[in-house]
């Protein structure tokens, strides 16, 4: 089914994801909605989803102008340059919180169900070996602190270009747990 994107606009998922990221597109496939910093900017409908839904044909494609123009504006988005230590901090706790809600809680539960056990295998030996006491919740928190501060302890040795595979490269050898969990995510 098609979904109304005025019902998706009113979620807590997505109200996170406004809150996380400044530059966020919504779309259905048919309606596509530009926000940033949280409110919606400019939206366009491509294509009529009841063509689709009740005629099962292809809807023609309308507003192809504006469309482009939706796209220019997304990929012409950068983030302002972070000035402080404050500001930093701040834009790193946001993407941490993210990573954790969104991203390694999402991920246990999968393992969990699909019985792949990579970041539960991590939990159970910080729980065996570092935190009798340690929960999921908890766990998700510690896992997502972990990555944010390798990505930036690892950012802050690079010179140039700079992603997620050059990132164990650049992680200090003599924090070796750091560089444990960052052989995961690489994979």
């Amino acid at each position: 089914s098609i979904t109304n994107l005025d019902y998706i606009e009113v979620t807590e998922q997505l109200k996170r994801y406004l809150s996380t990221f400044p530059n966020v597109i919504l779309t259905n496939f048919y309606e596509f909605r530009l926000y940033r910093d949280g409110q919606c900017i400019t939206q366009v409908m491509i294509g009529r989803q009841f063509i689709a839904k009740k005629l099962h044909t292809a809807p023609p494609v309308e507003n192809i102008d504006k469309f482009k123009e939706l796209f220019d504006l997304f990929f012409s988005f950068s983030l302002p340059k972070v000035q402080t230590a404050r500001s930093l901090a701040i834009e790193l706790a946001k993407r941490t919180r993210f990573l954790r809600d969104e991203v390694i809680a999402v991920e246990m539960e999968e393992n969990d169900s699909k019985g792949h056990k990579q970041i539960i295998g991590f939990f159970e030996a910080f729980k065996k070996y570092l935190i009798g006491t340690l929960t999921e919740k908890q766990f998700a928190d510690l896992y997502a602190q972990t990555i944010t501060y390798g990505l930036f302890a690892a950012r802050t040795r690079a010179d140039g270009e700079f992603n997620r595979r050059l990132a164990f490269d650049y992680i200090p050898h003599t924090i070796g747990i750091l560089r444990d969990v960052f052989t995961l995510p690489a994979r």
